[in-house]
């Protein structure tokens, strides 16, 4: 018989995640029999033909009742003085079939600290002793009878699977409560923000018992759920957390050990509205927004400006308690909107407004279709084309009055006019939003004939902010006039940038 060792292993874990525990009865007239029998000399001659041991299965029966106590996959509980019968539960044949489970003729139960919980090793009767929490081990096993071909008997125990739950025991819990039953909850939705240690989430704390919950141990103590799935929760030291970015009033269901509460909370979605990266010019004001939304696929609602922290990063502009900046120095500046725990970032790009014309020019040609042989057509263009026909308008034009460089020629004509910016686009100049509008990126290093190797040029556009470190600090990326912003991120080597 192929008795399937290691799946039924993988399978007594599936099957017993979230079912019972039984008793395992093993009859010992049936067993004395089956393990006596007489050996034939047919048989014997049989055995020694094949050189392999017979094998005969001990008889047991595993007792059919019903489930003494649930176990839930993480564990559960019992309570201080509470008795019971750990149930083995094969109803599921999805994962344990019938005849898999005829192989096995007993089990051993035993507790990894009987001064919590004890457990009779072979019935499966427990007994919670004392509030704390432990851990239960099952182990499975089949017993053999093996024949030599010399007559001489012996017998053999495998092990067919092990398994362990972890429980509660929980002290008299009648007199739990929480310091209240509704919080307002602010949530960060899809801006670039970083939250104060308590933002983002509701916390409830539990009196009146001297027992601390950790969700870390008592997770089968505890059920709790919220009629949305976008809901999480953690349990430290007797605060609950709660976690969820569902708009509107949002009902909790908390369970702990046989005490049940209902919690509600008031969400609010809060984010930033329109990009994280403004293009001002220099001498113009622009008003930065948050929006929020307080109900379930409701609208809306700008936040009242006088409600939130403004602060700027430098001096090239100035920030109101309304969240109105005004451009006063060429450069780009970080703004920081604080608002119910949670900072928001923007990155304003001031430039002059020329440079804002030839931004606005490339984009509009970026629109046609890429084409070197066309690329002085209207509707179509290239890389060194789209940089010469964006900046002629407005007196640039790299050497050449009717027909664009080539992006080296380009690069080469920045580069004798002393218009090169170290360190290009590199992690420092980046962090520390060093470029400006309408600076030119040029790839090099390519083995061409042409100046350093240049084969492509790009358009610079203004900063803008991609996300926020483990310090708070915001992470800056390049947006580009024809490429997905923080596309070449910090560049190579063999990168130049340059200002006309």
């Amino acid at each position: 018989m192929n008795f399937k060792k290691y799946r039924i292993l993988f399978a007594a874990l599936a099957v017993m995640a979230g079912v019972a525990f039984g008793q395992s009865v093993a009859h010992a007239a049936d067993l004395s029999s089956l393990l006596n029998p007489t050996t034939t000399e047919t048989e014997t001659e049989e055995e020694e033909d094949e050189e392999e041991p017979k094998e005969e299965l001990a008889s047991a029966v595993l007792a059919e009742k019903l489930n003494a106590k649930i176990i839930g996959s993480a564990g559960s509980y019992v309570s201080v003085g509470e008795s019971g019968v750990f149930d083995i539960d094969r109803s599921d044949s999805e994962y344990i079939e019938e005849d898999d489970l005829s192989v096995l003729t007993r089990v051993t139960w035993f507790s990894s600290d009987t001064s919590v919980i004890t457990v009779d090793s072979s019935t499966g009767s427990y007994r919670g002793v004392t509030a704390g929490n432990a851990s239960i081990y099952l182990t499975g096993y089949a017993d053999y009878k093996y024949t030599s071909s010399t007559g001489i008997i012996s017998y053999e125990s495998e092990e067919l699977f092990k398994y362990s739950i972890n429980i509660s025991v929980l002290p008299n819990l009648s007199g739990l409560t929480f310091d209240k039953t509704q919080e307002s909850v602010f949530v960060n939705a899809k801006g670039v923000a970083k939250g104060d240690d308590g933002a983002g989430y509701a916390e409830f704390t539990i009196s009146g018992i001297d027992y601390i919950f950790d969700s870390s141990k008592d997770a089968g103590a505890l059920n709790i759920t919220a009629d949305t799935n976008d809901f999480s929760y953690k349990m430290e030291q007797n605060v609950l957390k709660l976690y969820c970015n569902k708009a509107g009033d949002v009902t909790v269901n908390v369970g702990i050990g046989p005490v049940n509460k209902e919690l509600l909370l008031h969400v609010t979605r809060i984010k930033q509205k329109g990009s994280t990266s403004v293009l001002l010019v220099n001498g113009k004001s622009t008003t930065l927004k948050l929006v929020r939304v307080e109900e379930s696929g409701g609208s809306a609602e700008t936040v009242d400006p006088s409600e939130i922290t403004w602060k700027a990063s430098n001096g090239r502009v100035s920030v109101s308690d309304t969240g109105k900046v005004k451009a006063k120095k060429l450069g780009a500046t970080c703004i920081r909107g604080t608002y119910q725990g949670f900072t928001y970032f923007w990155v304003v790009n001031v430039c002059t407004p020329t440079k804002a014309k030839v931004i606005s020019a490339g984009r509009q040609i970026a629109k046609g279709v890429y084409s070197q042989p066309r690329r002085m057509s209207e509707g179509y263009y290239d890389c060194s084309s789209l940089v010469w026909r964006a900046y002629k308008p407005y007196g640039y034009n790299f050497g050449s009055n009717y027909n664009a460089p080539v992006a080296a020629t380009e690069g080469n004509y920045l580069y004798n006019k002393g218009k090169m910016i170290d360190g290009a686009i590199g992690k420092s100049n980046t962090q520390k939003l060093k470029l400006r509008p309408g600076d030119l990126l040029f790839e090099g290093g390519a083995n061409n004939g042409r100046w350093n190797g240049i084969y492509h040029v790009e358009m610079f556009a203004g900063y803008t902010v991609s996300g926020v470190d483990d310090d708070g600090k915001p992470v800056y990326a390049n947006t580009w006039v024809n490429r997905p912003d923080g596309y070449y991120g910090y560049g190579t080597a063999n990168d130049y940038v340059g200002r006309p």
